[in-house]
C-alpha cells in the first residue's frame, strides 16, 4: 500500500491549465478590419495565458511549474472581446481618414456582433467586462489594470 504522502496532488481540471503558446494562426484572405479584430482577440487569450501574476497563483497557491489557474470562461471570452472592441473603436476614432467607407460599415457591424453576441460566455462576457472596464476608467484606471485584475482575481472587479 503506498502512502498517500507520496502521491501527487490531485488537481481539480476546471481550476488549472498547462499553457503553452506558439502560434496565433488567422485564414488567409480576412478583411483587414476582421483580421484586426481577430487578432486583437487572440492575443489577449495569449497575454492572459502568460501572465506572470496568472503563472504564479497568489500567496498560499500550491501550483506546480507549467500549470496556469483557469479563469473562468465568460471572463476570459468578455475580456477578449472587449478588447477586440477597443481596437474596432481605435480604427474609426484614431484612422478613420485611411478606412475606405467599405470598412468603416465592416467596423459597424463587427462592433455590433460583439455587443449582440449570442453566445452567453461572449456576449454576456463582453458586457460585464466592458461595465467593470468603464468603472475603472472612470476611477482613473487603465486597461491593464482591468487585465491584471483579473489575472490575479480570476473575475471581474466590483463595480
Amino acid at each position: 500500500k503506498k502512502s498517500s504522502s507520496n502521491k501527487e496532488p490531485k488537481l481539480n481540471p476546471h481550476a488549472v491549465r498547462f499553457v503553452s503558446i506558439t502560434q496565433i494562426a488567422a485564414l488567409k484572405g480576412l478583411p483587414r478590419v476582421y483580421l484586426g479584430q481577430v487578432l486583437a482577440h487572440e492575443a489577449t487569450h495569449a497575454w492572459l495565458a502568460l501572465n506572470p501574476t496568472r503563472k504564479r497563483g497568489v500567496v498560499g497557491e500550491n501550483l506546480r511549474f507549467g500549470v496556469t489557474r483557469k479563469i473562468p470562461t465568460l471572463v476570459e471570452e468578455g475580456c477578449c472581446q472587449l478588447v477586440a472592441y477597443l481596437y474596432l473603436d481605435y480604427l474609426l476614432d484614431g484612422t478613420s481618414s485611411q478606412l475606405t467607407s467599405d470598412e468603416k460599415v465592416l467596423v459597424d457591424y463587427c462592433k455590433w456582433s460583439i455587443r449582440t453576441h449570442s453566445i452567453h460566455e461572449y456576449g454576456e462576457g463582453y458586457k460585464q467586462a466592458g461595465n467593470a472596464y468603464n468603472h475603472i476608467i472612470d476611477n482613473g484606471g487603465s486597461l491593464s489594470n482591468l487585465l491584471d485584475y483579473v489575472c490575479l482575481h480570476m473575475s471581474f472587479p466590483p463595480c
